[in-house]
């Protein structure tokens, strides 16, 4: 869950949600995702550490800017913060992972946010000696979406480049995770969590929809819904029946959406 409010990831933390994810990106984001409404965080550095405080052995995830400049200084600033994990968005390049790789020099782990058609054409093109440097890798369907000139977030898991770079990804045993779970939204939560199981994601971002849905609610109702959520993946990945027929009706239901018919 995203949150730099000790109080909310405290909360969130006791529901059962697994990390907090401090969202330090701004470089870029409004140009590329005016279009769309995509959230421009309003975080900063200092929020970690205050942060960091009540998350403990919880890992805390924290998202810096694309590659510029200062790259290594804010790159140094988290990890001396207590970020555990470092994101990365925006990537291009081998060139690029390489440089946060021999800066964090294994004082934290990395999560390479592949996001761009480059970002996915660098992993496809790595070897599994290269892509074992990366502890787990994301994929952001928003500007994936974007890029890839489509209407609906979670068409662009469909394309054959980014599927083909999922299934490369989980070929390498690499952990990953993509797109956002919502409450909220064209898909159900249950559509979304057919499409992580169909994959074999691990990890997934709850989205500002899910934030606000259970703003004003009793921790004992998020952590009946994360357990559900739970539950529902559980029972999909032992279902190799059910999970085939799941992901077709999502399939078709996302091309609905993408043309506009549902």
């Amino acid at each position: 869950m995203i949150t730099n409010q000790a109080a909310n990831a405290e909360r969130y933390l006791t529901s059962g949600i697994d990390r907090i994810f401090i969202d330090l990106e701004r470089l870029g984001k409004p140009e590329r995702q005016a279009a769309s409404g995509g959230f421009i965080s309003d975080h900063s550095v200092e929020d970690i550490p205050v942060v960091k405080k009540v998350t403990g052995k919880k890992p805390l995830l924290v998202r810096i800017n694309p590659i510029h400049a200062e790259t290594a200084v804010e790159i140094d600033r988290v990890i001396g913060y207590g970020a555990d994990i470092i994101m990365l968005p925006m990537f291009r390049s081998w060139r690029e992972l390489q440089f946060v790789l021999d800066h964090i020099d294994e004082r934290c782990l990395f999560c390479p946010l592949v996001e761009t058609i480059s970002g996915c054409q660098t992993i496809l093109s790595s070897n599994d000696e290269q892509l074992g440097l990366l502890d787990e890798i994301y994929f952001g369907l928003n500007d994936l979406h974007l890029e890839l000139n489509l209407r609906f977030m979670f068409s662009a898991l469909l394309d054959p480049l980014v599927s083909e770079t999922v299934v490369r990804t989980s070929e390498a045993s690499v952990k990953f995770g993509f797109g956002g779970l919502s409450t909220t939204g064209s898909l159900d939560p249950e559509d979304v969590i057919t499409l992580h199981a169909k994959y074999g994601s691990s990890l997934v971002i709850l989205s500002r929809g899910f934030r606000e849905n259970y703003k004003d609610t009793g921790d004992n109702e998020l952590r009946k819904k994360l357990s559900v959520m739970r539950d529902c993946w559980t029972t999909l990945t032992n279902d190799e029946v059910g999970l085939s027929v799941g992901f077709d009706k999502v399939v078709r239901k996302i091309g609905l959406i993408e043309n506009d018919l549902l």
